[in-house]
């Protein structure tokens, strides 16, 4: 295993790849792809990101129909229906109405749907480091809460708020909220009437902005040497990125804090024994299933002097065997499975953890033949 010789980051395996593909020279082969200035040049070129020629002739060819159906029709628009001269004018008007509308709504789906596909490298934020999670000591404070009670009296109490309690400082720890019920919601309304029915004036201001961005950026790609460009786009291609979210890494965090607040000292000799017997049954671990794929987080490090935090993962791959991975943001870090040992004793994972693999490997497995479980387990 790899690390930058300026942040003491694992190599990932995008990283280890690009500088064997690229031809790396040594003093910047052993950098991560921050430290090395990598990612401000292949950001600022977008590469694997495509140009958007496509957009701007669907932008065009939709004034040309929009054009071309109300321009016969111009004089009549300010018409009242009594005042058209016939009933196939009038029908010609809402037709072409709702054909403005239609093509509006299909030529902005159009627009969002080229932009899927494209592969880009581009790193998840490293996770925040792990003193994040911490006690808040404040000051006392004091509020009057009413409430309705069950036979409609309404009753007036005093809270009040000891300094020093325990909260949560993780900053998004819960499930994100998904696309379909974000547009349910009024400003998920607003937001579709807005970009739908607001196409015909933005697409000409989105034209001129990003033909100029395209001119930009194809000046800052043919700055890039064609090798290092072809490693990359190769790279890109084959990278692999885990699914494990940040709320993923604060589940496992919760569940050790969980874990060690139930482990108390032992009292007696007897005590101590059944203690020692199920203590193996408090060791956290967090599962998370995406698709066909199955995570386990075993273990998460992160050094106060560093900014970044290392994930112990199991994963099940498709051939169902169970590897050993390492996770950095979102990329796999570049390991070898047979030595694994080292790698993560190297990385800072818990000792007790590695003593007990093998019943993480047994619980994976027991959670994988489970056909009721569910996509998120904690320990």
């Amino acid at each position: 295993m790899q690390h930058c010789s300026d942040c003491y980051k694992p190599l990932t395996e995008f990283e280890v790849s690009f500088h064997q593909k690229a031809k790396s020279p040594p003093e910047m082969s052993n950098k991560c792809w921050k430290c090395s200035g990598a990612s401000q040049i292949f950001d600022k070129a977008r590469f694997g990101k495509k140009n958007h020629t496509i957009e701007t002739i669907i932008c065009i060819a939709y004034y040309a129909v929009i054009i071309g159906i109300f321009a016969p029709l111009w004089p009549y628009m300010n018409m009242t229906f009594e005042e058209v001269p016939n009933l196939s004018i009038e029908i010609s008007i809402i037709v072409a109405e709702v054909l403005f509308f239609v093509l509006s709504i299909a030529s902005t789906i159009s627009i969002f749907c080229l932009r899927k596909g494209s592969k880009i490298h581009k790193p998840a934020p490293l996770d925040p480091q792990e003193e994040h999670y911490r006690n808040v000591y404040g000051l006392n404070t004091t509020e009057y809460v009413s409430k309705e009670r069950y036979d409609g009296a309404i009753v007036t109490e005093k809270v009040t708020h000891i300094g020093g309690e325990t909260k949560d400082q993780w900053i998004n720890d819960g499930q994100p909220l998904s696309f379909t019920a974000f547009l349910i919601t009024p400003f998920g309304w607003a937001l579709a009437v807005l970009i739908f029915g607001t196409f015909f004036f933005w697409a000409i201001p989105y034209v001129i902005i990003v033909s100029i961005r395209d001119s930009v950026i194809r000046k800052r790609r043919l700055q890039i040497p064609r090798d290092l460009s072809v490693a990359y786009l190769e790279c890109c291609k084959n990278e692999k990125i885990s699914k494990l979210s940040f709320h993923d890494k604060v589940g496992f965090l919760k569940s050790r804090e969980k874990c060690a607040l139930q482990a108390t000292k032992p009292k007696d000799f007897i005590d101590y024994y059944t203690s020692s017997k199920s203590s193996v049954a408090s060791i956290p671990f967090w599962y998370r299933k995406y698709g066909n794929e199955d995570y386990m987080i075993v273990d998460y490090h992160c050094e106060i002097c560093e900014k970044f935090g290392v994930a112990f993962v199991l994963v099940r791959n498709e051939g169902g065997d169970i590897n050993k991975k390492m996770v950095v943001g979102n990329e796999f870090v570049a390991t070898n499975e047979k030595n694994w040992f080292s790698d993560w004793v190297l990385s800072g994972a818990n000792k007790q953890i590695i003593e007990n693999i093998e019943w993480y490997e047994a619980k994976f497995v027991d959670i994988l033949n489970d056909p009721e479980r569910n996509n998120t387990i904690s320990g």
